[in-house]
């Protein structure tokens, strides 16, 4: 939650449970479509990133103002 958090601007933080119900919605749309897209997978409250380069872009990435996240 803390590094989720330290990415959003302003005041809108994002609670446990919003997270866990937006990251199982993600979850109920990839398992509707075919295995092209499994980028992220949602088990037992656990997120799991299982597609290397969105990984490496998540870590790597750049927000808006051009600094990591």
């Amino acid at each position: 939650m803390t590094r989720i958090n330290k990415t959003i601007v302003g005041d809108d933080k994002v609670t446990p449970k919003s997270l866990k119900e937006y990251l199982g919605n993600i979850q109920e749309v990839l398992n509707d479509k075919n295995r092209t897209f499994e980028v992220l997978e949602w088990r037992d409250n656990v997120l799991y990133v299982i597609e290397a380069l969105f990984l490496f872009y998540l870590r790597w990435g750049r927000n808006e103002q051009g600094t990591e996240y």
